[in-house]
């Protein structure tokens, strides 16, 4: 799955529902069949990150508090702008 229209800290799509479900069936299909899916993003630190966020938030039932902590305890160094996180819990 290639995601084209996402800029540098700025996620069009973040409140899209249909499309983040899109993004979390295609995640949890490779899951569930014992593939790998890698996030990944050339130069850009926020939209993987927040792919992963919206991904943890579906799965889990987590908010965005208890999903962001998770992360920073696994990578101290993501980047997101308040903007995003306001968006991110508009979305929880």
């Amino acid at each position: 799955m290639t995601i084209k229209d996402w800029e540098e800290h700025k996620v069009q799509r973040l409140l899209d529902l249909a499309y983040l479900t899109q993004l979390y069936n295609f995640i949890e299909d490779a899951v569930l069949n014992f593939k790998s899916c890698l996030i990944a993003s050339v130069g850009n630190k926020c939209a993987t990150v927040v792919i992963a966020i919206v991904y943890m938030m579906f799965k889990f039932k987590w908010n965005v508090h208890k999903t962001l902590e998770y992360i920073c305890s696994r990578k101290t160094d993501i980047e997101i702008t308040k903007t995003i996180i306001k968006q991110l819990q508009q979305l929880e």
